[in-house]
């Protein structure tokens, strides 16, 4: 098989992987709550990361100028976004959670305008609006928009993760160039452990899982290993390989996998706002990732 031939096939099964995430992770509420899959998600992963770096080749010292840039894309891209992630969840649907979650390279775009001050074509503000358009769509479609209704909090809080992992992909960025990517995110996880310790500490005092049967404690391992480590390795492996604007189109298979598991379990029903919000999400990140030369 080709070099390319298996990096398109590394993007697949990161596509599967987290597509059904959405609805494994589901299944672990209400056996954990959400404060606790963090708790564990955050914890183990952190020691991961930690045990792989023993393994792998010494790489320059992080530089005390970038500890700031990784405290703060710990906070954001671990605490702050994961905190968000199960608890807008528990709430929301995975097929709206992972239609949403398409809006990340959309934001991404909008920060890298605004903080790192790129140039942006109008070709692309019109991908980020239609997007914003097709984000704003699912969350207003329950007839109920008071913050007291928990599917309207559940999308809404969706969106402040995605909000939160956007601006750490910015913040990250140049330290992933700088230095060797186990070595970042195990600080970065570290960092993240360190500023969710003290809410995963009250959450996780006292609390019994003798009620917790072993399907649920699998569930728990696929989402915390994984989504975490095999689709991390999955996408280095494609990103050596591959142009980045193709790897931004796999985007669109989480949300198809999420789709497709709900309806066929019957879990999920279809709806016009959902394939129209879905139609603007993804025409709006094809307009984002699309090449400036292809578009000319």
């Amino acid at each position: 098989m080709k070099p390319q031939s298996k990096a398109h096939l590394a993007l697949i099964s990161a596509g599967l992987l987290f597509g059904a995430n959405y609805w494994i992770a589901k299944s672990t509420m209400p056996a954990f709550t959400p404060f606790q899959v963090v708790s564990f998600r955050i914890a183990i992963v952190t020691a991961v990361f930690w045990l792989l770096s023993l393994f792998l080749k010494r790489s320059a010292k992080i530089e005390t100028r970038d500890l700031l840039r990784i405290l703060l894309a710990g906070f954001l891209g671990v605490t702050v976004n994961q905190f968000f992630f199960f608890s807008g969840l528990e709430h929301s649907t995975p097929v709206e959670t992972s239609i949403l979650h398409t809006l990340s390279p959309l934001l991404v775009t909008l920060f890298a305008v605004y903080i790192l001050r790129e140039k942006v074509s109008l070709r692309k503000y019109v991908g980020i609006v239609a997007g914003l358009i097709g984000a704003v769509i699912i969350v207003t479609s329950d007839k109920s928009l008071e913050i007291s209704n928990l599917h309207f909090k559940g999308n809404l809080f969706i969106l402040l993760n995605i909000t939160a992992y956007s601006m750490y992909l910015i913040i990250i960025k140049p330290l992933m160039a700088k230095y060797e990517p186990v070595q970042v995110l195990k600080y970065v996880f570290l960092a993240g452990l360190l500023t969710y310790a003290p809410l995963g500490f009250i959450y996780m005092k006292g609390a019994g899982f003798s009620h917790v049967n072993t399907e649920e404690w699998l569930a728990l391992g696929y989402v915390v290993i994984g989504t975490t480590l095999f689709t991390y390795f999955l996408t280095i492996f494609a990103i050596k390989r591959l142009p980045a604007t193709i790897i931004g189109f796999y985007i669109y298979l989480q949300p198809f996998i999420a789709s497709l598991i709900g309806y066929i379990s019957g879990r999920e029903q279809l709806s016009i706002a959902k394939i129209i919000a879905a139609m603007f999400l993804f025409v709006g990140v094809w307009l984002v990732t699309k090449r400036e030369k292809e578009a000319t």
